[in-house]
This record gives C-alpha cells, sequence and structure tokens, in this order.
C-alpha cells in the first residue's frame, strides 16, 4: 500500500514539532495507509502511462522524448539504482569539490 509523500512529509514536521524540546522521548511514530482503500501496483503503473501520455516531454529543438521509467522489484535492485545513479555521482562530486577548494587554498598561499 501506499502512503502519499506530503502526508509523510506532514506527519515527520509535527513529529519533530512536538519533540523539539524533548529529541530522545523514545516516542515511535508509524504512519501507514488502510486496507479500506488499497491501491494496485497495476493501477500506479496505468496512472503513471496515462499521465507520461498526457504531458509529452518535448525538447527545445521540439521533439518528443519518451520518458521511460524503471521499477524496481526488490529492496536489493533499489539500493545498487540509488548507489549507481546518486551516491555514487554524489561521492564524485564531493571529492572533486574538496580536491578544487584544496587547490584554491594552496594557490592562494603560494601568492602570499
Amino acid at each position: 500500500m501506499l502512503v502519499p509523500v506530503d502526508m509523510v512529509v506532514n506527519a515527520m514536521i509535527v513529529a519533530m514539532a512536538a519533540h523539539v524540546n524533548h529529541p530522545n522521548s523514545g516516542i515511535i511514530y508509524h504512519g501507514t495507509s488502510s486496507a479500506s482503500n488499497p491501491v494496485k501496483l497495476h493501477q500506479i503503473v496505468d496512472w503513471s502511462v496515462e499521465y507520461f501520455a498526457k504531458h509529452l516531454y518535448i525538447s527545445k529543438d521540439r521533439s518528443i522524448k519518451a520518458r521511460d521509467f524503471k521499477l524496481l522489484t526488490s529492496e536489493t535492485s533499489f539500493q545498487k539504482y540509488i548507489a549507481i545513479h546518486y551516491q555514487l555521482p554524489l561521492k564524485v562530486y564531493l571529492i572533486l569539490n574538496r580536491f578544487f577548494k584544496l587547490k584554491s587554498l594552496l594557490s592562494r598561499k603560494l601568492e602570499n
């Protein structure tokens, strides 16, 4: 079952605000959807296809680009996807950022 992300974020904000003065209260919040109106995975896929068919991506040269999406079927495939597409590029960026900051600092020290 799915919980809309805005509801999750709102619940997190409320929980943080409620415990700002007592961060180690030990209270655990659990936010879930109910079984009264479940959403099936095939419905999400159908809705996604319908949405992207209605809202085509048109590039600057006015050509239509297809929007592919990847359905990750396990926690392991999700972790691999995140590691390759987000964590690795972020780590490379951080390393390069530190390198160029250090290089700039050293060049300023050499100039003085």
